[in-house]
């Protein structure tokens, strides 16, 4: 029964479109009016069946922990549906409509390939749709579907854009004459067209080559606050002025590139550590503020301590032989009749 009712239908639209070809048929205005139905009929050139599943009847299955689902069973149909003709194709309710670019975006696919603009828009070049003037027309009159351009402006493509005489370096021209510098760069003084790049912290003795980028001058270092230093090979006790010039603090002098400490008397078995300060030598004690003396432990007996743990004995005496004992001095026997005679001596006096 269905299949009589297409052929019917068919030969209704042929009898409405007079001369139109066999394998495709011509829409004419009074067919385009009758209902979707019908004009599907213009646009097919035959008839083809599908499979879809359809739903048939639900079951309670077992599910997750003793639970009891509902499953729906579906079962293989087929339909009929239209095949349409070269240009067209079948849409969600496998009706036959005509095959446009991008599915005709701001506009009504009428033909295959051909787009019918809505209000405020144009074909242009390619078939789409575009507003009447691209982009609106900013800085300019539309007339018909041509950006005629406010002075001081020019058509580029489709807006207009503001003329710089002089190219803008690090910046885009935002306005007849007026270059706006880019994110992390400053205009100059000099060129207004010119904008350099900027270093929030500045950038002394170096050259800012990029946004907050500094690149130190010859001579000169990056400090971890980012500052450009002079380098100095050694400038302890002094200050770094200007690549390799160390100029030294108050009671300082320059020696070998280096600042050395100032003591006004020479320091005797000590070193000049500090300005007019003697520091001993290892096993030397202080004895006033420029010399330092020997130290001897155990305490020398009868003996000059000369240099460190060494004892030298007076004269007339003689080290003592014993072991741990070496800072003791015992007198000779010369010594001893020598210091009696010179005590009967002075008895008789």
């Amino acid at each position: 029964m269905g299949s009589h009712l297409v052929l019917l239908l068919v030969t209704l639209v042929a009898s409405l479109v007079k001369g139109a070809p066999e394998d495709c048929p011509v829409v004419s205005n009074r067919v385009q009016q009758t209902s979707r139905g019908l004009a599907n009929l213009l646009f097919m050139c035959g008839t083809t069946q599908v499979e879809y599943d359809v739903p048939v009847r639900w079951v309670l299955r077992d599910g997750p922990y003793g639970s009891k689902i509902n499953v729906t069973i579906y079962e293989k149909q087929k339909k009929t549906v239209p095949l349409c003709c070269p240009g067209y194709i079948r849409d969600e309710s496998d009706v036959c409509v005509p095959k446009c670019k991008a599915n005709c975006p701001n506009g009504v696919c009428v033909s295959p390939g051909v787009c019918q603009c809505l209000e405020g828009y144009t074909l242009n070049s390619l078939g789409e749709c575009v507003v009447s003037c691209p982009c609106g027309c900013p800085h300019g009159s539309c007339r018909g579907s041509t950006c005629i351009c406010e002075d001081g402006y020019v058509l580029d493509g489709k807006v207009c854009n503001p003329i710089c005489s002089l190219e803008c370096q690090n910046a885009d021209c935002t306005a007849p004459g007026i270059c706006t510098c880019f994110n992390g760069y400053r205009q100059t003084s000099e060129l207004a067209n010119v904008c350099k790049p900027h270093c929030s912290m500045g950038c002394t003795n170096g050259n800012c080559t990029g946004p907050d980028i500094c690149v130190c001058n010859k001579g000169y270092y990056k400090s971890k606050s980012g500052r450009c230093l002079p380098y100095c090979f050694e400038c302890e006790h002094g200050d770094c002025v200007r690549p390799y010039t160390c100029v030294c603090h108050s009671g300082y002098r320059l020696e070998d590139e280096s600042c050395k400490p100032i003591c006004d008397m020479p320091c005797v078995n000590s070193t000049c550590t500090a300005p007019n300060t003697c520091t001993c030598l290892h096993g030397y004690e202080r004895s006033d503020q420029w010399k330092c003396a020997p130290h001897c432990f155990p305490t020398c007996r009868n003996a000059n301590c000369v240099r460190p743990n060494h004892c030298e004995c007076l004269s007339g005496y003689f080290r003592d032989p014993k072991p741990f004992r070496g800072h003791r001095c015992k007198p000779t026997i010369s010594h001893i009749v020598s210091s009696i005679g010179n005590a009967i001596n002075n008895i008789g006096q």
